[in-house]
């Protein structure tokens, strides 16, 4: 959670109930998730559960682990959302050093039916 959401009158001992409410969300969350991955027949070299800006935090790691290619998912707010909320999608496609793939998100985006991949034959 960014400390900017952090209400500054809390005191430092609610600011660590509030972190472990978080965090324990993140990881229900991320157990969930694999739990998906793994009923469609995925398999998960490995998972890191980390705080911060999704953005930032996502090329980090990506960074930390030598990622060739980067996965995300994007909702598809619109440009009013986007302006408002931000884009993870485009934080991570604008601030990558390796290739990024983008994932629409929604009821039957996933698996892909068909996949086209148009290539302009440069290095």
């Amino acid at each position: 959670m960014p400390a900017e959401y952090v209400d500054p009158a809390l005191a430092p001992r609610e600011r660590a109930f509030v972190a472990r409410l978080y965090e324990q969300g993140g990881r229900e969350a991320l157990a969930a998730t694999l739990d998906r991955f793994a009923a469609l027949g995925g398999t998960a070299a490995g998972v890191h559960l980390r705080a911060g800006r999704p953005a930032e935090e996502v090329l980090a790691e990506a960074g930390t682990v030598g990622a060739a290619l980067i996965v995300t998912g994007c909702r598809g707010f619109g440009p009013a959302k986007r302006v408002l909320l931000g884009s993870v999608a485009e934080g991570i496609v604008r601030g990558a050093s390796c290739p990024v793939l983008t994932v629409r998100g929604g009821a039957g985006a996933w698996p892909p039916a068909r996949v086209i991949v148009g290539d302009d034959g440069s290095a």
